[in-house]
């Protein structure tokens, strides 16, 4: 398998974050909504001053399926104030959308792999 080819330290580390996704997963229902599924700072417009989104662009991955796919590049690129900021305005973010955030963006490379 894809796991078998990888130095052992990253192998261990692609199984224990296979694990605890996977575990997470397995927690609770999660929300469901539609996804524009590659959200990321370069895919959303602002005004010239910088503080109010005036559109958001790309929409060619759309999908449904769990909201915190959509917040994975930014709690991977974002401060924390401004995590906290985004997360709140969104208004379903509670821990566990916090970590699932975090681990869809821990599966960025594997996402990379993939296409």
């Amino acid at each position: 398998g894809f796991s078998a080819s990888l130095a052992p330290a990253r192998s261990a580390w692609v199984a224990a974050t296979r694990d605890a996704f996977l575990a997470e997963l397995a927690h609770a229902e999660r929300p469901v909504a539609l996804l524009h599924h590659d959200l990321a700072l370069e895919h959303i417009l602002a005004d010239p001053s910088g503080e109010r989104i005036t559109g958001v662009i790309d929409w060619g991955d759309v999908w449904i399926g769990d909201p915190a796919m959509d917040f994975a590049a930014f709690a991977h690129d974002c401060d924390p104030a401004t995590l906290d900021a985004l997360l709140a305005a969104y208004g379903l973010a509670d821990d566990r959308f916090r970590r699932r955030a975090a681990w869809y963006g821990t599966l960025a490379p594997f996402h990379l792999l993939h296409f």
